[in-house]
């Protein structure tokens, strides 16, 4: 009986051996994925640092577009009022007007011109509304695909009421829409 748990109990002991060394084994290795996933995660919090700075240089950035922008829309509609006296021109127009780039901003400003000194001589498109209760809105299109709305209003003064291109004739009309 003494032989048999004697030999037992040296199974036990290089079972255990055995298991000691599965387990100093795989704490090596577990030691070693959280040294490799504390390296990736430091890199990923660098990434994500660098892209918090990228994004604040951006709207930054953004910040000032948006200045210059409205500079522009300020100076465009001091413009509009000083040139032309006989008609008014929106601020969403005015807006429309400064996201056209330069040869668009040519042409609409020729059909502003032509708005101004002679309405009923400008070719309209379409009308965009004249059912009951509002208002007809006129379409003209001008540099192929720019789009100018505008109505008549008290004592038969032309109100240009927004500026646009094809890509955004879907807003201005939902914009019309709400009129």
């Amino acid at each position: 009986e003494f032989g048999s748990l004697k030999s037992a109990l040296q199974d036990e002991r290089k079972r255990a051996e055995r298991n000691e060394d599965d387990l100093i084994a795989e704490i090596d290795s577990l030691e070693k994925r959280l040294a490799e996933n504390l390296r990736l995660q430091e890199t990923k919090q660098a990434e994500i640092q660098v892209l918090k700075d990228k994004i604040v240089l951006f709207e930054k950035e953004q910040r000032h577009g948006e200045k210059g922008r409205q500079k522009a829309s300020e100076s465009f509609q001091k413009r509009f009022a000083a040139l032309y006296k006989n008609i008014l021109v929106s601020g969403r127009a005015v807006e429309g007007f400064v996201d056209l780039n330069e040869e668009m901003r040519l042409r609409a400003e020729e059909v502003i011109h032509q708005l101004n000194a002679a309405p009923d001589l400008v070719t309209v498109k379409r009308k965009v509304f004249g059912r009951k209760n509002r208002e007809t809105v006129l379409e003209v299109v001008f540099a192929y695909r720019g789009r100018l709305y505008f109505r008549r209003g008290p004592e038969r003064r032309v109100e240009i009421v927004a500026i646009g291109t094809k890509n955004t004739q879907e807003r201005e009309l939902e914009f019309l829409a709400s009129l």
